[in-house]
C-alpha cells in the first residue's frame, strides 16, 4: 500500500516523519521517512488503518488522521499450464 501526505510545515523544519499502523487499539511503528510518501509491503488482505507523524528537533508531533485503505488480495500462486491433446486411433486400412 502506498502513502501520501501533506507536510504542514515549512521546509527544512521536520527531520522525519514516522508511519504508524493500527493494531487493535494500539499504533505500531512500521518506519522512518524524510519523503512524503511510504510503502508498506507484505500486508495481509484486509482493511488497514495509519497515521503519521511529523519530527523535528523539539520532537514527535501528534498522530495526523487516520486513514483507513483495503489490501488487495493475495496473487494466485503456483501457475501451470496444461495442455489437453486429443488422440484419435483409428484402426489400420484393409489390405
Amino acid at each position: 500500500v502506498s502513502l501520501a501526505w501533506e507536510p504542514n510545515n515549512p521546509p527544512g523544519t521536520v527531520s522525519k516523519f514516522t508511519v504508524y499502523q493500527k493494531s487493535g487499539d494500539t499504533w505500531v511503528k512500521k518506519g522512518d521517512t524524510t519523503e512524503t510518501t511510504f510503502t508498506v509491503a507484505g500486508l495481509a488482505p484486509g482493511l488497514h488503518t495509519f497515521a503519521v507523524t511529523a519530527s523535528n528537533v523539539w520532537g514527535e508531533s501528534d498522530r495526523s488522521n487516520e486513514s483507513t485503505t483495503p489490501a488487495p488480495a493475495n496473487p494466485p500462486t503456483n501457475l501451470r499450464i496444461t495442455t489437453i491433446v486429443d488422440v484419435i486411433v483409428q484402426p489400420p486400412a484393409p489390405m
